[in-house]
């Protein structure tokens, strides 16, 4: 796993290089309120990308290809707005797989992970499907996953089992109608290398949470309600961290990353009173060299 960032110039076909591998996933998230982060996997054909907020959708002029040294943007706003700061995040590694499949529907589908039993799944529609992106890690439990904005809700990634994961027939994973493509990446993490957990908001600024045994890089955060997530990387400098819809970095959300732990603020997207949240951790640190989640194979 690696992160980096750059300022966007509005030049098309522009080479982001020195990532020192070939990435199997992207995201790209910027300081602006005129687009949502973005995400694209390496099963993805031609200029796909996908961006992540309640109504999903992406398209093309985004990310427009993973390249064996990083990755190549279009001129959306989404990645290369002049004069914008972006952070992106890159991940590969023999302990995360890509895979891909066609909606037919069918409740109760089983997704092969060959080589990895996986801890964390994210799914990505194709573009042109208006459907937000899918995750779960091992919390929360049962039939359980994140969503876009919404609380979490069953019918999406059922459960995580031994070198598969098993989804539902919501649309947002396994629509039937027009067969659409998904795309997802699955993780199995030791806990140097990628953590989850949750808490009970309490409105306090400047909370620690614990992530136990690793120093994350990029942390994820969920409140159990119907508001979007927020995440951040340790590229981005002082109090900012970025919400899934389309604004501008904000202050008071995760305020920080540190060792063996990240730091909330009161914003209701990370800490009220009354709510609980889950939260996904990842580091560049692994516990076995069959764990090397991060490095290129």
């Amino acid at each position: 796993m690696k992160t980096g960032t750059y300022t966007g110039d509005g030049a098309d076909n522009r080479t982001i290089a020195g990532v020192g591998f070939t990435p199997k996933v992207i995201f790209i998230m910027g300081d602006t309120g005129n687009a949502s982060p973005v995400v694209r996997i390496n099963t993805m054909a031609g200029d796909e990308s996908v961006e992540i907020d309640a109504a999903g959708g992406g398209g093309v002029n985004i990310i427009q290809s993973i390249d064996s040294d990083g990755f190549t943007i279009g001129t959306a706003s989404s990645v290369n707005e002049n004069t914008v700061r972006y952070d992106w995040v890159a991940l590969a590694g023999t302990a995360l797989v890509t895979v891909s499949w066609s909606g037919d529907g069918v409740d109760t589908r089983d997704i092969t992970t060959t080589g990895v039993n996986p801890t964390f799944v994210f799914i990505a529609p194709a573009s042109g499907q208006n459907q937000p992106p899918t995750w779960r890690g091992a919390s929360p439990s049962g039939d359980a996953a994140f969503h876009g904005n919404t609380a979490q809700a069953a019918n999406l990634i059922q459960t995580l089992g031994t070198a598969k994961f098993t989804i539902g027939n919501d649309a947002s994973v396994n629509n039937a109608t027009g067969t659409p493509t998904y795309h997802a990446f699955a993780v199995e993490g030791g806990a140097a290398a990628y953590t989850t957990g949750t808490y009970a908001g309490n409105s306090t600024d400047n909370r620690n949470i614990t992530t136990t045994g690793m120093n994350p890089i990029l942390v994820f955060v969920k409140i159990d309600f119907a508001v979007n997530g927020t995440f951040r990387t340790d590229g981005m400098g002082g109090d900012k961290s970025k919400n899934f819809t389309p604004l501008a970095y904000a202050a008071d959300e995760i305020q920080s990353l540190g060792t063996t732990q990240f730091q909330v603020g009161t914003a209701s997207t990370v800490n009220l009173s009354g709510f609980n949240y889950y939260w996904w951790a990842f580091a560049n640190e692994p516990t076995t060299a069959r764990k090397r989640l991060w490095i290129s194979e």
